[in-house]
């Protein structure tokens, strides 16, 4: 089995990948991935507020009105696909204030899913006719819903961190270039520092413990690796790089 520390994001300079990894892919029969698959749900599926509530009961009105001046400062990197969703955003979920503001990040960094590691070799896959499994697929609507059920104050503790784009783009680009350079030290040091900027160490720990620890040990790391070693699978595991740290 091998086990490699995936991105899921990545620009176009990632390629060609080293023959290592691509030997080990070839020599492989499956190939296991962290997500949950095209055809899982999708945070959105759940995220829309009942009726009667707006994301003005939860989001304080300076705090909001700073997302919404982001949005329109940077409608250019708004990705395709989520500008309806920022048409009707008060309908929904703090969770997907934050998350649309990493998106906007990304976007801006020209850091993109097409580069992604998934897509790469889902893409092989796809020629070669290997197996694939995606680790969060039966899971994947808890996964949905444990991101929701998260304190209010972490949410906007997220929302919160993620306002700077122009500092999300430099944490985001230290964080990929750590992951190109093989630097497992520094890529702890990186995630220790992301818990440190937390103005709560119980909303660091919460953060910790939903985004990592509990996605590690119940769905993509325990479980499917005593499967796999139980029924001797000869498996390419991609796990993104944060859990890998953990992980090993």
């Amino acid at each position: 089995m091998y086990i490699f520390g995936s991105i899921h994001a990545a620009t176009p300079d990632l390629y060609p990948l080293s023959p290592v990894i691509m030997d080990a892919f070839n020599r492989s029969d499956y190939l296991a991935l962290e997500t949950a698959g095209p055809f899982a749900a999708s945070i959105l599926d759940i995220a829309v507020l009942p009726e009667g509530r707006t994301a003005a009961d939860y989001i304080p009105a300076e705090l909001r009105q700073r997302v919404l001046d982001v949005f329109q400062e940077n409608e250019n990197y708004i990705p395709v696909g989520l500008a309806e969703i920022i048409e009707n955003i008060d309908n929904f979920h703090p969770a997907i204030w934050w998350n649309v503001l990493s998106s906007i990040g990304l976007e801006k960094a020209n850091i993109a899913p097409e580069y992604g590691l998934e897509f790469f070799f889902g893409t092989q896959v796809q020629r070669n006719g290997m197996g694939v499994i995606w680790m969060e697929y039966e899971n994947n609507l808890e996964i949905q819903e444990s991101i929701l059920n998260l304190s209010m104050l972490l949410h906007l503790q997220l929302i919160e961190g993620n306002l700077n784009v122009n500092a999300y783009i430099e944490h985001t680009d230290m964080l990929y270039e750590l992951w190109k350079s093989g630097d497992d030290q520094a890529l702890l040091d990186l995630w220790q520092q992301s818990l440190d900027s937390f103005d709560d160490a119980e909303l660091a720990r919460e953060w910790q413990d939903v985004s990592l620890t509990y996605r590690d040990i119940y769905i993509c790391q325990t479980k499917p690796v005593d499967l796999w070693l139980k029924e001797e699978m000869f498996s390419l595991w991609l796990e993104q790089c944060t859990h890998f740290m953990k992980a090993v």
